[in-house]
């Protein structure tokens, strides 16, 4: 049964994406995107916690930041 599938003229549907992309896009090209996609795409997820979280940040009263880092009130440093 394996040989009758690959014997057919149509490509399994796996297949044929692979080949839409082998078709439109030069082979050098390909051989850089295997290095640098991964390298966008941490880049990119790295930029968007980063962004996140300085939103996040900027939302909370500062009171509740000096909390949340440990910080010291200003009234502690001003009773000794």
């Amino acid at each position: 049964m394996g040989k009758m599938l690959e014997s057919l003229p149509l490509p399994l549907p796996e297949r044929a994406i692979d080949d839409l992309v082998w078709a439109f896009i030069p082979e050098s090209w390909l051989n850089s995107l295997a290095v640098v996609l991964p390298a966008y795409l941490l880049m990119t997820i790295v930029i968007g916690y980063r962004l996140l979280f300085g939103i996040n940040i900027r939302n909370i009263p500062i009171s509740e930041a000096n909390q949340m880092f440990f910080l010291a009130a200003r009234e502690l440093y001003a009773k000794n």
